[in-house]
């Protein structure tokens, strides 16, 4: 499932297998922040995805500090945070693209 969203995003940017579709365009430093931004979404959204099944699955303490679920829901929180801003930079990237197109 996760490959399969990282390639639908991929496509949907103008990425396929990695490689841009248009390297000769002028924007060639912009398409590789773009990969570079997908590549850290999935890593992260991976990493989230670890640790909230870890939670639920009970390896989370419910009342230890610091280690506590309170504290995995809260990395999970900042991390998300993290993924929608990124997210955001590459939707103004595409943007941004598309105007100059």
């Amino acid at each position: 499932m996760r490959t399969v969203l990282l390639m639908a995003c991929a496509g949907t940017l103008g990425v396929q297998d990695g490689v841009e579709r248009h390297a000769s365009h002028r924007g060639e430093g912009l398409h590789e922040e773009m990969i570079e931004l997908l590549h850290e979404i999935g890593e992260t959204l991976v990493r989230i995805d670890d640790e909230l099944l870890d939670a639920a699955a009970g390896e989370a303490p419910l009342a230890t500090e610091g280690d506590g679920i309170r504290a995995r829901l809260l990395s999970s929180r900042r991390d998300m945070q993290t993924v929608v801003e990124s997210i955001d930079r590459i939707l103004a990237i595409r943007d941004h693209h598309e105007g100059s197109s």
